[in-house]
């Protein structure tokens, strides 16, 4: 199958507080390609780099302003984090209706049980729990 791919990322360079205006500054970052890939195949696509630098101050209040003594009252931090944003994907054909829906329960069950942390003896119940939330829509 032949794909069309477009992941766009961006992040804050700066707030206004830190330029002085009043407009935020931000980068983007940006991947448009076409590939061609067979059913469940995995595609990798990456090359989306970030490095972000950080640089501040901090000093007691009035101590760390005095001439000779103030550098013993305040420290600077000099941060670099470098990363890169890799993105995975594994397209699937459904035949059917009835595969795609298996899939998709699963899937759902997964994600689910995932981000509100449900045990597995507590699972069963939760499943049957959602199945009727879904038979509802």
């Amino acid at each position: 199958m032949r794909l069309t791919i477009q992941q766009t990322s961006s992040s804050l360079l700066a707030s206004p507080a830190d330029l002085g205006t009043a407009d935020v500054v931000t980068a983007e970052r940006e991947i448009i390609t076409n590939v061609l890939v067979q059913d469940r195949q995995f595609l990798i696509l990456g090359g989306l780099r970030d490095d972000q630098y950080d640089n501040s101050e901090s000093r007691v209040p009035i101590l760390g302003s005095i001439p000779l003594l103030g550098p013993l009252f305040r420290s600077t931090n000099n941060g670099d984090d470098q990363g890169v944003l890799m993105v995975f994907i594994r397209p699937t054909i459904f035949r059917d209706t009835a595969s795609a829906l298996e899939i998709y329960n699963r899937r759902f069950d997964y994600l689910i049980s995932r981000d509100l942390g449900v045990e597995e003896e507590e699972e069963s119940a939760f499943s049957e729990g959602l199945q009727e939330i879904r038979q509802s829509e």
